[in-house]
């Protein structure tokens, strides 16, 4: 599975470049989080972060290839390496390919270091709730968030990712 992690890291980040989304860390981490949460066989453990859900593992992953050159990394922005190559077969590349437009829409293109942190807090709010058992409606979701960021974000802006959110999520 580690294998198939790093392939669908290597592809991500191609994709995003191909899009001329900026790959940086926080874009990466909470976009791997999405597609995790929505059926694509990561198996990457997140946990709550100072930036909401984030992955050592995915951390330790792409580290290592960098170090392989498979990417290189200036500032917090992900590359193609000069030994870069990804080998993750059509039926993947096409889910995570729909995926990938499926989260560009629910952020509304906005990649902003911002709206990523608010993001990747309010799914994993809605998935903690979930696995608690607890009532998922939208005073919940706001309360969690809360407990997690306090007031950094306004609640409307939490209550609005969680409309889009909750249809998709199984």
């Amino acid at each position: 599975m580690d294998n198939l992690n790093k392939e669908i890291v290597k592809y991500v980040i191609s994709k995003l470049i191909d899009k001329q989304i900026s790959p940086v860390k926080i874009v990466v981490q909470k976009l791997l989080f999405f597609l995790r949460e929505s059926g694509v066989p990561i198996s990457y453990n997140y946990g709550p972060h100072a930036y909401g859900p984030y992955s050592k593992k995915l951390g330790i992953d792409a580290d290592e290839l960098v170090f392989s050159s498979q990417l290189e990394i200036s500032g917090f922005e992900y590359r193609k390496g000069d030994n870069f190559s990804c080998d993750l077969n059509k039926t993947y590349q096409d889910l995570i390919d729909n995926k990938i437009e499926e989260f560009k829409s629910l952020v509304e293109d906005d990649f902003r270091f911002t709206s990523m942190e608010l993001f990747g807090t309010t799914l994993y709010c809605i998935r903690s709730l979930e696995e608690t058992g607890s009532i998922l409606n939208y005073e919940n979701i706001v309360q969690e968030f809360k407990s997690w960021k306090g007031n950094k974000y306004p609640e409307e802006r939490v209550k609005k990712i969680s409309k889009k959110l909750r249809p998709l999520l199984s």
